[in-house]
């Protein structure tokens, strides 16, 4: 693929995206994700876009479209009806073994950081004529999309992804390069999100309400505060932290953080 040339102001603002990123919570992931698709949406020029950390499982079924991969987090900046549709979709197919071709095309090449647009990894008429195309994405009114990945480790990896409707311009190299080099720059960002979700750090991933308990338990809360903030008996807050301490390894506040800090 061609290189495509960065104009300064679109440098800058990548550059101060990384700044406010880390000005924002370490144990907020959500706010910090919405704010990353809302900003890269303003450069690709596209309001809606899609972060998913995928995991790969031990031991993939033969035959398996995905290749053991599946959905261990998602998260869209626009609660919509169109967002929803899309994260459910994306659900439906990962649970079902199937996926959308330019989703085959991306796992493919896993192991590495790569950007892509649809028309570059899958043909107009394979994507047309694809089932999860036509009962999916088509009734959403979705069209074309760019899509980056990077690869944390060899069992889990980053998607960022945007998508336009039907009758908008599809997106091209420029936005593609862009999406790259944000999503490759800001690998530490993404490296903290999935250590939130478990992915990276802990034996299984997180609940909801566990990465709730851990963000408290990284600020110096409690299990009294956690009871009453998340408003939890206090017996059920002990159960979730032990629980916590269970999936990370460890036995104690002190050793969680040291845990967590000593992480990359």
């Amino acid at each position: 693929m061609k290189s495509q040339r960065i104009r300064t102001a679109e440098a800058l603002a990548l550059f101060h995206l990384a700044g406010e990123l880390a000005e924002l919570s370490p144990i907020d992931p959500d706010q910090a994700l919405r704010h990353l698709l809302d900003r890269l949406g303003g450069l690709v020029g596209c309001r809606c876009g899609l972060w998913v950390a995928g995991q790969r499982v031990d031991a993939p079924a033969a035959g398996d479209p995905l290749l053991g991969w599946r959905v261990a987090a998602r998260l869209s900046n626009e609660p919509d009806p169109v967002a929803e549709q899309l994260t459910v979709a994306w659900s439906r197919q990962t649970r079902n073994y199937v996926a959308d071709p330019h989703t085959q095309a991306a796992i493919q090449g896993h192991g590495h950081n790569r950007a892509f647009l649809r028309g570059e990894v899958v043909d107009d008429q394979t994507w047309n004529h694809s089932p999860q195309v036509q009962e999916l994405l088509r009734p959403i009114g979705i069209s074309d999309r760019v899509q980056a990945a990077i690869t944390l480790n060899p069992q889990v990896e980053i998607h960022v992804g945007f998508d336009r409707s039907q009758g908008d311009r599809p997106f091209g190299p420029h936005e593609r390069e862009l999406l790259r080099l944000a999503v490759e720059g800001l690998g530490w960002f993404h490296r903290r999100v999935a250590r939130l979700h478990g992915l990276t750090t802990a034996k299984s991933t997180l609940t909801e309400r566990e990465r709730q308990v851990l963000s408290a338990l990284l600020t110096g809360d409690c299990e009294k505060q956690i009871a009453r903030q998340l408003g939890l008996t206090r017996g059920a807050a002990h159960q979730y932290v032990v629980a916590v301490f269970r999936k990370f390894e460890v036995r104690s506040r002190a050793e969680l953080m040291a845990r967590w800090l000593g992480s990359r």
